[in-house]
C-alpha cells in the first residue's frame, strides 16, 4: 500500500499524505507542486482553498525529495500559485 502503517498527513486534518506525493515523485514521475495539485490529486480543480493550504507543503516535500535549487523551488511555487489565482479571477 502507498500509505503504509503510519501515514504522515501533508497537512493535519487535510486527509493527503507525504506518502502519497513520494509515490508520485518515484512512481509516476511527478515533477512539480502543480503536478500533484491538479493532476494527480485534482484538488486544484475541486477545492482552491485546500489547494491553496497545501501548496507550501508540497512543494517544501518535492524540493527536499528532488534536492531541488532555490530557483526551481521558486518556480514550482509560481507556476501553481499562478494557476490558483487565475482560477480564482474566474470565480
Amino acid at each position: 500500500t502507498i500509505l503504509g502503517k503510519s501515514p504522515k498527513e501533508i497537512k493535519k486534518g487535510s486527509g493527503f499524505y507525504v506518502e502519497e506525493v513520494r509515490h508520485f515523485i518515484k512512481k509516476e514521475f511527478a515533477m512539480s507542486a502543480l503536478d500533484v495539485l491538479a493532476r494527480r490529486w485534482r484538488i486544484l480543480f475541486l477545492n482552491l482553498e485546500i489547494a491553496e493550504s497545501l501548496v507550501t507543503p508540497v512543494n517544501n516535500l518535492l524540493a527536499k525529495d528532488l534536492g531541488w535549487t532555490v530557483a526551481e523551488k521558486q518556480h514550482s511555487l509560481k507556476e501553481v500559485t499562478n494557476l490558483i489565482k487565475s482560477l480564482r479571477d474566474t470565480l
